[in-house]
């Protein structure tokens, strides 16, 4: 099997030096990364939301007449406060999370600063994050199995990604409302940043995109893989491989205030993510497929405006198991069609 899976991926290779740009939603590159973790799309085949890792299936509990072969336990002794005494403890206080404040202006700086119980405070200025990034130190392997913090690099196809695991209570910000701070990488497959199994991160007032030109086939501006409670406030996000923002198993992101565009692929790209929530956003489709793509997802979005530079794109792909809500959006007249077109129990357009 593994020979097979060999023979492929060089096939793949080989026929992709020839190609000067990528036909469909899935490209060589992906079929290549794909090829060595097929579990990246098992979600597909399954029909119950149990099966997505949602949630394990409750057991069912039966309540019926105890067994005569049960032993019977005689309940510890009771106070007339009705707290058994063997029971009484004293409930310990939550512990308070200390951030630890950091101010940068350099990309050396900032990715040195990413640690949790962090707010890393940027100057405004340009971040050339692939300036910074030495020899790879990372594998998807390693990233999978890794359990403690851990900032470092993973080889893409043209260049280095950051790579932020288990990370979490991280804000990062620039202070300056009339300036922002302008995150960028270099390789076109690379994201900007991806974040795997991190909780609680929060993004404000940034600007990121690709450099010097916009990716291609892969290579989103933010990844999050495995993470909860994201908070992404103020950005602009540009010049994307694929797409804005993409989410893999994802709960609680929330998104406002924010501005999307010039994406080679789409807006969007969620999967087995519930809970995502844009409010006050700007989305420009600049060209692409299906710009806002939702797998066994739900997606909420709350006076959004839309609008289509580039015409005959495909707007919404949602999967049956999947849920999009449009309250008080605005839609160019192509996409209100689709929109329009696509409602039914999992798209739904609330005025």
């Amino acid at each position: 099997m593994k020979k097979r899976i060999l023979v492929t991926c060089v096939s793949l290779f080989v026929a992709s030096t020839f190609l000067t740009g990528c036909i469909g939603p899935h490209t060589v590159f992906e079929k290549i990364r794909r090829a060595f973790h097929k579990d990246y799309d098992e979600y597909v085949e399954f029909e119950d939301e149990y099966e997505y890792g949602f949630e394990e299936e409750p057991e069912e509990i039966i309540v019926g007449e105890p067994d005569d072969d049960i032993e019977v336990i005689t309940p510890p002794q009771v106070e007339k406060s009705g707290i058994p005494k063997a029971e009484i403890t004293k409930t310990p206080a939550p512990e308070e999370v200390v951030m630890n404040d950091v101010y940068v202006s350099d990309a050396k700086s900032f990715v040195k600063a990413i640690k949790s119980n962090t707010v890393i405070h940027l100057e405004p200025g340009v971040y050339n994050i692939t300036d910074v990034l030495d020899d790879p130190t990372l594998s998807f392997e390693v990233v999978e199995n890794l359990t403690e913090p851990y900032v470092g690099s993973l080889e893409e196809f043209d260049g280095l990604e950051l790579e932020i695991v288990n990370i979490r209570n991280l804000t990062i910000v620039c202070d300056d409302m009339k300036d922002s701070a302008h995150l960028q990488a270099e390789p076109r497959y690379a994201d900007v940043l991806h974040f795997a199994k991190c909780d609680n991160i929060t993004i404000s007032n940034v600007i990121a995109g690709h450099t010097p030109d916009k990716g291609s086939c892969a290579g989103d501006v933010l990844g999050f893989e495995k993470c909860r409670n994201i908070d992404l406030l103020g950005l602009d996000l540009y010049g994307c491989g694929t797409y804005g923002i993409s989410a893999q198993d994802t709960n609680n992101l929330y998104c406002k205030n924010t501005k999307i565009r010039d994406c080679s692929y789409g807006l969007l790209d969620f999967r087995i993510s519930k809970n995502a929530v844009f409010d006050d956003c700007t989305f420009v489709i600049d060209e692409g497929f299906s710009q806002i793509e939702c797998y066994a997802s739900q997606m909420t979005f709350n006076g959004c405006v839309f609008l289509d530079e580039a015409g005959k794109t495909d707007f919404i792909y949602a999967t049956t198991d999947s849920i999009i809500t449009f309250k008080d959006c605005r839609f160019d007249d192509d996409l209100k069609a689709q929109v329009k077109a696509a409602q039914g129990k999992n798209v739904l357009v609330i005025n």
